[in-house]
């Protein structure tokens, strides 16, 4: 047996769902809404007897590991960490069995020792709590950190000393690992010292809820000069362009809330949770990458900005906008008063009579609007609409360098939208400027071809359009990519239709049209053919099979309508199939 079966073996796919969302019992197997789509009534079915679920809504199906990997967005390896750690199976050695025993013993290291590390300073901090008059206590009280936020993010305080070099000798820890994993430092020719001293410490953790880092916060008075803010080195366990700080906290509320809240710093994503924002997120600093956006876009589709007031903030405010508008995603900008740097001081000035170290800070309730104290909320405002009223002064200035250099930061932002969207915002600049639409297109044109970069606006840019045509091309075949990811579920469902047709000896065009949907999505479809596809499936396909029966569908009937679509070579907008599929669909299973 192995791993992945003997998981299997352990966990129920019914109480693996059920620890993710509310289910209900349905005779022999369970039901619930499908979490992968806009589900209002329950159309996920869970078979416990063959342990694998199905949704006949969009046609997403599996087993436990196909579950979690739909609703974590994890990898298949982290998928096996999580569950394993759930089924109480030791991973390390039936991993070793596959994987070089020296590097997967020395991953593992690595990991408890951060944790090792996390769990000790979380301690020195909460013994040092426990004296009302010590620095570190009213710090923490400054910052309005209740214990209850302190354990949930596990906070911690790096004493002075060498305190983990010397206690990690006194545990005969590996000091090659504990250098390997960032936690120690040696500068060239200079002995190893503590990565982080006099410093409170926020462990930041990968998508599987394992520490991978940290991120050291100086506690005035500082009588160092030395950055305020300290984060672990890159190393094998800590890429900052692949993690969101929060990640695992915030994932299921954003879920929820169909939205996220994205900060610069660690301590305003603590200070979000404490004012009930708990759908919010941080980037390591002003730095992200295309591979965190695209991690937000599995996620939501809606994202509050809530970048730093300063220059630095706007700037790389601007650059999110693109990255994330190329990905789909609508940007809000969150309208922190100047008077504020950031979101966590803004937040600080709400009123809070829990403010304490006693208090839970718990029992706050959020609504749509996000009214958390009294009066107080986070107002939004549509991110292009906000840049515009930001520079509407130079925009309609009378000085035309200072004009074109707003005109054309305003323009890279929009060339990251969709092509009705351009067009919209051309108008109102058009309006706004009073010049005409026709050239701000050309000079659009070129921002889409050039990426341009506001911070240098000096350059010739009449004279970069030479890869216009490509660019244009680009996007095309993007939007195109992506209307076809959003039908996925929805071929998903029809492909199991037609392999239940197969199944039933009902024609002879069904191999072509798994070809078809095969060549559409290579990425999703994996089996070589459409007898494989039977194969592998059979378990899921025989509980489609048997709500199709229970819902007095005739098979027959299904097949006739497949082969006849088939033949016209209509199968997608055959009306009559579609009407069928759709009545089906919304029937669910109840």
């Amino acid at each position: 047996m192995n791993i992945w079966e003997n998981i299997k073996n352990r966990l129920s796919v019914d109480e693996v769902i059920g620890s993710y969302i509310p289910i209900q019992s349905n005779g022999a197997n369970y039901k619930c809404v499908c979490p992968f789509h806009q589900d209002k009534t329950p159309s996920l079915i869970i078979s416990p007897q063959k342990q694998i679920w199905h949704c006949f809504g969009c046609g997403v199906g599996g087993d436990i590991f196909k579950f979690v990997e739909e609703y974590e967005h994890i990898s298949k390896q982290e998928v096996l960490q999580i569950l394993a750690k759930k089924a109480g199976v030791e991973l390390e050695k039936n991993i070793s069995q596959k994987s070089d025993p020296a590097r997967v013993n020395l991953n593992e290291i690595g990991l408890k020792y951060l944790e090792w590390a996390a769990s000790t300073y979380h301690k020195v901090l909460l013994k040092l709590l426990q004296d009302k008059n010590n620095r570190i206590t009213q710090y923490c009280l400054s910052r309005g950190l209740t214990l209850e936020i302190i354990n949930q993010f596990e906070i911690g305080y790096a004493p002075t000393g060498n305190f983990l070099l010397q206690l990690g000798q006194k545990h005969q820890l590996d000091s090659k690992a504990l250098l390997d994993t960032g936690l120690l430092k040696q500068e060239e020719g200079k002995n190893i010292k503590d990565k982080f001293t006099d410093r409170l410490v926020l462990p930041i953790w990968n998508k599987a809820g394992q520490v991978v880092g940290f991120t050291g916060r100086s506690v005035p008075p500082d009588k160092v000069e030395r950055p305020k803010y300290l984060n672990s080195p890159q190393t094998d366990w800590f890429n900052k362009s692949q993690i969101w700080y929060g990640w695992h906290l915030a994932r299921t509320h954003i879920l929820q809330e169909k939205k996220a809240i994205i900060v610069e710093g660690n301590m305003d994503v603590v200070a979000s949770f404490s004012a009930g924002f708990k759908f919010t997120m941080a980037s390591q600093g002003t730095s992200f990458s295309e591979t965190q956006v695209k991690m937000l876009s599995s996620i939501t589709k809606t994202i509050w900005l809530a970048f730093d007031n300063d220059e630095a903030g706007k700037l790389s405010g601007d650059k999110f906008f693109k990255m994330s508008s190329l990905q789909g995603l609508q940007v809000l900008k969150v309208l922190i008063p100047s008077q504020f740097k950031d979101l966590d001081e803004y937040l600080k000035s709400w009123p809070n009579p829990e403010n304490n170290l006693e208090a839970s800070g718990a029992n706050r309730s959020i609504n749509s609007s996000s009214i958390t104290s009294g009066q107080n909320k986070l107002e939004t405002q549509n991110y292009l609409d906000y840049s515009i009223s930001q520079k509407e002064h130079a925009l309609t200035s009378s000085n035309p360098d200072l004009q074109k250099q707003a005109l054309l930061q305003i323009l890279d932002l929009i060339s990251a939208l969709d092509e009705i969207s351009r067009e919209q915002y051309l108008l109102k600049l058009n309006k706004l400027t009073l010049l005409s639409v026709a050239s701000l297109s050309t000079q659009l044109k070129i921002a889409i071809a050039s990426n341009l970069n506001y911070s240098n606006t000096d350059q010739n840019f009449d004279d970069r359009n030479t890869d216009l045509d490509k660019s244009i091309a680009h996007n095309r075949l993007e939007q195109k990519q992506n209307t076809a990811k959003n039908n996925k579920t929805d071929l998903i469902a029809w492909q199991n239709l037609v392999a239940l047709c197969m199944t039933q000896n009902y024609g002879k065009g069904f191999h072509s049209l798994f070809f078809l949907i095969k060549q559409m999505f290579p990425d999703e479809i994996i089996e070589a053919n459409l007898e494989e596809y039977i194969i592998r499936n059979q378990d899921e396909l025989q509980l489609v099979l048997e709500n199709i029966n229970k819902e007095n569908v005739s098979i027959n009937r299904l097949a006739e309508m497949v082969n006849s679509a088939i033949e016209k070579q209509n199968f997608f907008q055959n009306k009559e199939l579609q009407d069928f599929y759709l009545t089906w669909k919304q029937k669910g299973v109840g």
